[in-house]
């Protein structure tokens, strides 16, 4: 059976301003699986990377010199225009739908390389689970995590808050972290829903929910390692998301309730484009 290569250079790349790149690097991984799946692919992974924190991949880590590269994202980000953003990303999407589509030609082993940031491309949960299991070592730590809290609070809603390099994206759309109001606006919305939420909150600049704190909501701000985090968000069946693709690819499965920012990476234009193209989740509260 053919082989498909996940990108060895989206695999490795770790440095600043992404750091771990782990949502990056699951959002790869998944459209991997999708089109793997489809066309009747083994999967594999090149070098090891931090994908095994959260997903076991040893038996699936394989290099190989004779893969040929059938396919290269185009990049939406060409220019520091929302609009032309928003019509280059839904251009983005089209055209890797089509591919997904698209059967092989010959019996080979292939690679392709890009995000693949768009809902529509993205595997469910059951195809997901074909091909990987969790590590089971940090599954288990989360679920410890999770269990300890919903014992007490049958309404934990897992919520997500992005800063650092968002602050300035290098995607040229400038400041891309979400208003204080979009998480007021959402904890109201929880507080009206369901009968005393408690609100699991994470993020890499903690101190941002201190003013929240002061407010009518039951915060508890958790601190453990980004691979624990992001499980927590993926296991988790009621969250608010943040627009980082590391919390992006948390908020596609296991969700009853989910908000979502209606404007995506847009996050300070009044001009309601999601960016990218394909960010909102099916089912998902757009706030």
């Amino acid at each position: 059976m053919a082989k498909l290569y996940l990108d060895s250079w989206r695999m490795g790349h770790s440095g600043w301003p992404h750091y771990s790149s782990l949502g990056n690097k699951i959002l790869h991984l998944y459209f991997c699986i999708n089109y793997a799946s489809k066309h009747g692919l083994e999967l594999r992974i090149p070098n090891e990377s931090n994908l095994d924190k959260v997903f076991d991949t040893s038996k699936i880590i394989e290099d190989s010199g004779n893969r040929v590269s059938i396919f290269q994202e185009t990049t939406a980000h060409e220019t520091t225009n929302p609009e032309k953003i928003f019509t280059d990303s839904r251009n983005q999407f089209l055209e890797e739908l089509f591919f997904l589509d698209q059967s092989l030609d010959s019996n080979m082993d292939v690679s392709v390389k890009g995000h693949f940031y768009h809902y529509e491309l993205m595997p469910d949960i059951e195809m997901i689970k074909a091909f990987l299991k969790y590590n089971e070592r940090n599954y288990l730590i989360a679920k410890e995590i999770m269990d300890t809290h919903e014992k007490t609070n049958n309404n934990c809603v897992y919520v997500h808050y992005r800063g650092t390099d968002f602050k300035n994206h290098e995607n040229r759309m400038g400041d891309c972290r979400l208003a204080s109001s979009f998480y007021f606006k959402s904890f109201d919305l929880c507080n009206e829903k369901f009968d005393n939420p408690l609100f699991l909150c994470f993020s890499d600049e903690p101190d941002f929910y201190a003013e929240f704190n002061k407010n009518k909501y039951n915060i508890k701000v958790l601190n453990n390692d980004y691979e624990i985090d992001w499980l927590l968000l993926h296991l988790s069946n009621k969250m608010i998301s943040s627009n980082s693709s590391f919390c992006w690819t948390a908020s596609l499965h296991n969700k009853s309730f989910l908000i979502q920012p209606r404007n995506g990476l847009n996050a300070r234009q009044d001009n309601f484009l999601q960016i990218p193209y394909g960010f909102h989740i099916k089912g998902t509260v757009l706030i």
